[in-house]
């Protein structure tokens, strides 16, 4: 996969992870890279019922559940370190997005 079909496959799912908590996606994006999308998505599912955390975090959960789970098929064959780079590159996209929101 070339860097532009990471880097439009990353703002697909960026476009999609709409009023999440940034360091919640932080976490699960590390925790995912570590583990692997598969066992991301039953963390993020088992974190969106959480009674231990605030409303915010339960909703950042459960849309990263919803919105990785479609693009898991896209995700699940590539190396692990290019999974990372997807990732690195949803959460750039997601901090640009807050920024320009923020002005």
């Amino acid at each position: 996969m070339t860097t532009d079909e990471k880097v439009k496959l990353a703002e697909e799912i960026a476009g999609r992870l709409v009023g999440i908590v940034p360091s919640e996606w932080g976490k699960w994006a590390a925790y995912a890279a570590r583990h692997g999308v598969e066992k991301g998505l039953r963390f993020a599912r088992t974190m969106m019922s959480s009674p231990s955390l605030r409303p915010g975090q339960r909703r950042s959960y459960q849309t990263i559940f919803e919105v990785l789970s479609r693009f898991e098929e896209s995700l699940r064959g590539l190396p692990s370190s290019e999974v990372a780079e997807i990732l690195g590159y949803v959460r750039q996209s997601l901090i640009a997005r807050r920024a320009a929101s923020v002005q």
